[in-house]
């Protein structure tokens, strides 16, 4: 059973996520505080991301990412995927709206990830250190990404929005932080522990840690956070509810909707959350900052600080001029044993493209040892080296045109 819920009142709207659902249909119940409920029923385990009243996102298990204008929400045909990956397990979604890119975890390829709401171009930001990474959140007005990871050990880290400046934020007392919030006004941090039946917070160096909510009965195993004005929200999975306490203090707990059925995500909707700044990727005149992939916003930490950076796909790197890309240091792919062939003779080095058109085949002038678990090509991401029979190349050719995604087993004639 699954649904997406979006609870509208006069001044300010929630937005729900379910998962599994056999059925894929909009319906919108009234509500007597005059508010209404937007559910949406699908068949894929999802979370959310919202540019306010602009476009909402739905982040699929399968899809990766669907949209539709808010005023479109009831029609499942206006519905489109802007990114779409049967490879990705995406866990966690955040919106940046003012430089319009997509930040999400992926607890199965252990990567933080980040893409132009166009689709046509991603980044790994990163793929190492990390466990079992969930939820993310993201201050675009000072250029910071925030992540939750419930690994066996558990953390909240925070990084520059192109990936400079990683760092631990909490690694103490955490144990399975599901969902995390920003309050931007008092630039604090909050996050729902499972395990720990709590609500915490921090301010954004992980300094002034507060428990705000612990309580067995109350936050029983909630799986997402949000904040609005004095208010904390969070969606207790068990409970099968949203509830609501004060932020600073913690008291006055209560349901706000009771009877959910496998809820999945909580999102506050308001343009105070979402304030207005400044896109630095095309304030300067120049389209996507000069850049020749990605623009991103840099760290915000001192008046000096540069206020975007370029950054490559996946497999390239950037040239000394700091905006364009070329081919990086060749990773690897060994081949299963299942299909590795007995006759194995030569090691045959594919590098792709930039835009991950043509693939290169040559032999290497000494043989690469290490080895990734990578089984296909993506789009402009992928550098790799195989083992392969010389004769199973396909007619032996020295340069041959490849479809993003193919699996590499295919590409190589196995």
């Amino acid at each position: 059973m699954g649904q997406y819920l979006n609870l509208v009142g006069p001044d300010f709207r929630y937005s729900l996520s379910f998962s599994r659902h056999v059925t894929s249909k909009f319906a919108k119940t009234a509500l007597p505080s005059g508010g209404y409920i937007f559910s949406h029923r699908d068949d894929r385990h999802s979370r959310m991301g919202v540019i306010f009243m602009i476009m909402i996102y739905w982040l699929l298990f399968l899809l990766f990412n669907a949209s539709a204008p808010m005023v479109e929400a009831e029609d499942v045909t206006k519905h489109t995927v802007v990114l779409g990956d049967p490879g990705v397990s995406a866990n966690g979604l955040a919106v940046d709206w003012i430089h319009r890119n997509l930040y999400w975890t992926d607890a199965v390829k252990k990567t933080l990830g980040v893409a132009k709401l166009d689709s046509l171009r991603r980044k790994t930001l990163f793929n190492n250190g990390l466990s079992e990474p969930s939820a993310v959140a993201v201050d675009p007005l000072k250029g910071f990404v925030y992540w939750s990871d419930w690994g066996v050990k558990a953390k909240i880290e925070k990084a520059g929005m192109n990936g400079i400046g990683r760092r631990t934020l909490v690694s103490a007392d955490i144990e399975w932080p599901n969902g995390i919030t920003l309050d931007l006004l008092n630039e604090r941090l909050y996050w729902a522990d499972s395990k720990l039946h709590s609500l915490s917070s921090v301010d954004l160096d992980g300094g002034d840690r507060r428990t705000v909510v612990q309580s067995s009965s109350h936050v029983q195993h909630p799986f997402a956070i949000a904040i609005f004005e004095d208010m904390v929200f969070w969606l207790d999975g068990q409970s099968e509810g949203i509830f609501k306490a004060n932020k600073f203090t913690g008291q006055g707990v209560q349901p706000v909707v009771q009877h959910l059925k496998s809820a999945q995500d909580l999102l506050v909707h308001h343009q105070l959350l979402q304030p207005e700044g400044t896109d630095w990727c095309s304030n300067a005149g120049l389209a996507n900052g000069g850049c020749e992939f990605l623009c991103l916003p840099a760290p915000q930490i001192t008046a000096r600080s540069a206020k975007y950076t370029c950054v490559c796909p996946d497999g390239a790197q950037l040239r000394i001029d700091g905006l364009r890309c070329q081919p990086g240091p060749v990773s690897s792919f060994q081949l299963p044993n299942s299909i590795e062939s007995p006759s194995l003779k030569e090691q045959i080095t594919i590098q792709m493209s930039t835009h991950g058109q043509l693939a290169h085949f040559q032999k290497p002038t000494q043989q690469v040892q290490v080895a990734t678990s990578q089984d296909s090509v993506h789009s402009g991401t992928t550098i790799l080296s195989v083992l392969l029979p010389i004769g199973e190349l396909s007619d032996g050719c020295k340069q041959c045109r490849i479809k993003p995604r193919l699996p590499l087993r295919h590409i190589l004639k196995f």
